[in-house]
């Protein structure tokens, strides 16, 4: 970057909740359900929120939109690395890792922290099953200065709405303020000639992967094992993952994996965590088979993970 920059230097993984963080000038929100935060009237945002809790890798328990309106932001999304500029957006699905790894002075953004079933708030919820697929592979797009400022004035009118704690429609207005900017990104995406796999009708077998999903969400620390989340959803383990694979096109047990690689590398890229506790966190019965399971996803054992970083 051409302008001075603050790179993060922390190794630190933060399990953020956002959905709970303290609702003021900064944050405005509606507990457990939708949060927001920017530094677009208040600088000081930058100092005192992001400089110390967002450096580093965070993992948040929420759908993160983010919004640049002005400098640049370098971010990491499941450890790819990701430049926005002015007028580009993030969309971060619940529980996949953010690391922040510099910023300009002059940044200025928006950002919606929402709790998981926000992305169904539309009508049509093939609407946004569609997003959540998208996003969940390429996480950043550009939008025109428009269509920014129209977003930026969606989030600015909910703010104020939301700031008013007597309102009794505080909820609603909320949902219909996401939904419109649900569907604005999807027909952005549609404008954009992006690939989107949109079906006609929302379909039995899409509504268990997304339960499926979210199961694995929950439980993948603790529960590795495909019967686990085929009896939470009360059908086979055969059909569970026949039905996984049509819909994502990979199959459920890559999909349980992927979770627990990704929190295997975040937590080892923490200096003071040794590999036995990685192993114990991820509920490994020893060092021994959590070191065999690494190497056979990585091709790499998880001590040479730990010198590579």
């Amino acid at each position: 970057m051409d302008t001075e920059t603050n790179t993060a230097e922390k190794q630190n993984i933060l399990f953020l909740n956002v959905l709970s963080l303290p609702s003021n000038g900064d944050f405005v929100g509606i507990e457990n359900m939708l949060q927001l935060m920017d530094n677009l009237t208040a600088p000081s945002v930058l100092r005192t929120y992001y400089e110390e809790p967002f450096e580093g890798t965070v993992q948040v328990n929420a759908s993160v939109i983010l919004m640049c309106k002005a400098g640049e932001v370098t971010i990491r999304v499941n450890f790819e690395d990701y430049v926005m500029h002015t007028g580009d957006v993030a969309i971060v699905i619940s529980g996949n890792f953010i690391h922040v790894i510099d910023y300009t002075k002059d940044l200025e953004f928006a950002a919606i922290a929402l709790a998981n079933g926000y992305f169904d708030l539309s009508n049509n919820a093939i609407v946004p099953m569609a997003l959540m697929k998208h996003f969940m592979a390429r996480p950043v797009f550009h939008i025109d200065d428009n269509t920014l400022n129209d977003c930026l004035a969606v989030y600015g009118f909910l703010k104020r709405r939301l700031m008013i704690k007597e309102s009794i429609y505080r909820e609603e207005l909320a949902q219909n303020c996401i939904s419109t900017l649900v569907y604005m990104a999807h027909q952005i995406l549609l404008d954009s000639d992006a690939e989107l796999d949109i079906p006609k009708a929302k379909s039995r077998q899409q509504q268990i992967f997304e339960h499926f999903i979210n199961e694995v969400n929950r439980h993948f620390m603790q529960e590795r094992n495909v019967y686990f989340y085929a009896d939470k959803l009360f059908i086979t383990p055969k059909y569970l993952s026949l039905i996984v694979k049509q819909v994502s096109g990979k199959s459920a047990t890559d999909w349980i994996n992927d979770y627990v690689v990704l929190e295997a590398k975040a937590l080892l890229r923490v200096k003071w965590n040794s590999i036995k506790d990685v192993s114990n966190k991820l509920n490994f019965p020893n060092q021994s088979f959590f070191a065999k399971y690494f190497k056979q996803h990585t091709g790499m054992t998880p001590k040479q993970y730990k010198q590579k970083e």
